[in-house]
């Protein structure tokens, strides 16, 4: 199907409307409203992962059984489109709601205007708790890009709505040092599962204090350069060259801290309660290397990457898939005291601007 000629134009926005943050408001509107109730949220994104790259979209010869039953068991949409192509702009989206050439983040090596209203700000504003994990990539024009994010740097997690952040400014494989609220420290290990078990440890300390939380959990993989274990490349080797075995294996990776993830949230108690949201910055990158792009344009390509989610029990399963931005953006008064709105369509315009009447004619 051709996403971008004229007949389909229609279609092609309306499928748009699954842009990032707009599910999760979707979601909660079925939700209870009393705080004790209010479900918790995990937003987990992959970086450069490609739409096919699982189990479920019938790979050859990638096996993602945790991926798999998150799919089967909750919701699963095939045609989701990233806010934009590449990084650090769709980031800038999925943290606002808003496209991203409103947020200062332009392309990679930009950053996030301070003065927006964060995903995490609202979250915070209706009485959650906040944590980032992984990486970040929304202060990349923040000097000395080789270190991990310092407090000093006024684009930290920490400076944008998160109460706590294990962070990186950018990728970061096995043998890494990421930033604990602006302190680093040295890490081993596969990077994906780490930032899991950190997360895991994290909400297990928190769970005491009875608030809900939102926890960002952004993988580094599988974005290029790749090193992956060699236990994990093991299957591939002999199908494919070496450095695509690498790629696969560091989805096997994600796929094996998914399954991790999953199961503690059951033995604390809490799966029934926790929205658990799945995907990727953008599709994989055209890299002769690998050849992971699963087509040839930025629609099929970089720009789609499929979602899927769990959801908690007590939401509704009634979910109207041809809803407007607009009226999406109505549902926000489902969890008590979140306000997602940023800091306008027209920031820069007098005020005088918005009092009279605007004529919009199509171009």
């Amino acid at each position: 199907m051709d996403l971008v000629s004229n007949k389909s134009h229609h279609q092609f926005f309306k499928k748009l409307v699954s842009l990032w943050f707009l599910p999760i408001l979707i979601l909660f509107a079925g939700c209870a409203e009393n705080q004790k109730d209010q479900p918790n949220v995990i937003l987990v994104m992959a970086d450069d992962m490609g739409w096919a790259q699982t189990g479920y979209y019938g790979h050859p010869i990638l096996k993602t059984p945790n991926l798999d039953a998150m799919a089967e068991n909750g919701l699963r949409m095939d045609r989701f489109y990233a806010g934009a192509p590449s990084c650090t702009p769709t980031r800038a989206s999925v943290m606002t709601g808003r496209t991203n050439d409103r947020t200062g983040a332009f392309r990679v090596g930009s950053y996030i205007n301070k003065q927006e209203k964060m995903l995490s700000t609202a979250f915070k504003d209706a009485g959650y708790i906040t944590a980032h994990f992984g990486k970040w990539h929304l202060n990349m024009d923040s000097p000395d890009l080789d270190h991990p994010l310092p407090k000093s740097d006024p684009h930290n997690p920490g400076e944008l709505g998160f109460d706590y952040w294990l962070s990186h400014t950018t990728g970061f494989d096995r043998s890494f040092d990421l930033s604990r609220n602006g302190v680093l420290e040295k890490f081993e290990g596969d990077g994906s599962e780490i930032i899991v078990e950190e997360a895991v440890r994290f909400i297990t300390d928190e769970l005491e204090r009875g608030k809900p939380f939102f926890i960002v959990i952004w993988y580094s993989a599988p974005h290029g350069p790749w090193d992956a274990s060699e236990e994990d490349i093991k299957p591939f080797l002999g199908k494919v060259d070496r450095t695509s075995a690498h790629a696969h294996g560091e989805i096997v990776a994600i796929d094996r801290s998914i399954g991790n993830l999953r199961t503690s949230l059951r033995e604390l108690g809490i799966a029934d309660n926790t929205l658990v949201w799945f995907t990727s910055d953008n599709g994989g990158s055209p890299n002769l290397d690998v050849r992971v792009w699963p087509s040839k344009d930025s629609f099929g390509g970089a720009g789609g990457q499929g979602m899927e989610m769990e959801y908690p029990s007590n939401c509704s399963n009634e979910i109207d898939f041809n809803l407007t931005s607009t009226q999406a953006r109505e549902l926000h008064g489902c969890i008590r005291g979140m306000d997602p709105d940023s800091t306008g369509y027209l920031r820069g315009f007098k005020k005088i601007f918005m009092k009279v009447d605007c004529v919009f004619r199509p171009s």
